[in-house]
């Protein structure tokens, strides 16, 4: 799937589903304006857990939901999500971590790669703020 529009995702999840904007904005716990926001790309999720919801709702992996946000907001693609699915493929298979003394699972892993994403994201939100 090539870089495309937040709210395009949204849309086109909805399209598929045969449901509304205010449909939609009850799975997200959204208000319908919000969800209309969104689609426009008037306003952008700002929130981890949220991104999250609705990367698991639309069934879209969270790289590419985040790429889309940055892809809309501000016009740029990135390149490093691809590295980081990579990595975390190979962190799996070449290496054992650990921590309080149990071993860290594979989603446990992921679930750290993917906060690790949201909080790069978030820098590079203060940054384009700044």
């Amino acid at each position: 799937m090539g870089i495309i529009r937040f709210g395009d995702l949204i849309k086109k999840y909805r399209d598929e589903n045969k449901i509304t904007q205010s449909e939609f904005s009850k799975l997200i716990d959204k208000k319908q304006a919000t969800v209309s926001n969104y689609e426009n790309g008037v306003h952008f999720p700002d929130d981890a857990e949220e991104i999250k919801i609705i990367s698991k709702i639309i069934k879209v992996p969270i790289d590419i939901v985040i790429d889309s946000i940055l892809y809309t907001r501000d016009g740029c693609v990135v390149q490093h999500e691809t590295i980081i699915e990579l990595d975390k493929i190979e962190l799996q298979s070449r290496y054992k971590f650990t921590f309080n003394n149990k071993e860290v699972t594979s989603e446990e892993l992921g679930k750290m790669l993917d906060i690790l994403q949201f909080e790069r994201f978030k820098s590079n939100q203060k940054i384009n703020n700044e």
